[in-house]
């Protein structure tokens, strides 16, 4: 009932909402709409990598704090970063987090990233553009989520994935 009502709004309001995020993601980088080619450049680097930023963060939460039987760690093992990675986890071993910043915040976090970069990627085309780039990765998570609770995709739904998703 709350869950499908939530996921509902979240949709009907997506675009408000796209659109809430990009115009703060402006103002926090104290930019205007109307940029010169100078500040424009400036703008899609510094959105790009505030994007990598975000996306190395989500990173170093599954590497650190993640099951290794997950498929990132077989990547990471094929590039042979093993022994750094087993020193990350020795190192933060003994540090304790919420399950919603385990589980649910790395995948929030890559959604955001995805959004800057496609921001920085798709910035001055129409907003029609913005939001059909921006909206693809969000749309995949959430109706993968959607999926797994009808019983469709594979996983345990979490509502906490969704949140973080939109």
């Amino acid at each position: 009932g709350h869950c499908f009502c939530a996921i509902f709004y979240i949709l009907k309001n997506y675009k408000c909402i796209y659109q809430s995020i990009k115009d703060l993601i402006i103002r926090r980088l104290h930019l205007m709409v109307s940029l010169n080619q100078n500040s424009y450049v400036h703008f899609r680097i510094i959105t790009a990598l505030a994007g990598i930023l975000i996306l190395c963060i989500g990173g170093f939460i599954y590497i650190a704090f993640r099951s290794q039987s997950i498929y990132i760690f077989q990547y990471l093992d094929f590039l042979s970063l093993s022994d750094y990675i087993c020193l990350i986890r020795d190192l933060f071993s003994d540090v304790s987090l919420p399950d919603f910043i385990i589980f649910a915040l790395p995948d929030g976090l890559w959604i955001a990233s995805y959004i800057l970069i496609m921001i920085s990627i798709w910035w001055r085309r129409s907003e029609k553009q913005q939001l059909i780039f921006c909206s693809i990765l969000p749309v995949i998570g959430i109706s993968s989520e959607l999926g797994q609770y009808c019983g469709f995709v594979k996983g345990t739904p979490d509502f906490a994935d969704i949140i973080c998703y939109a």
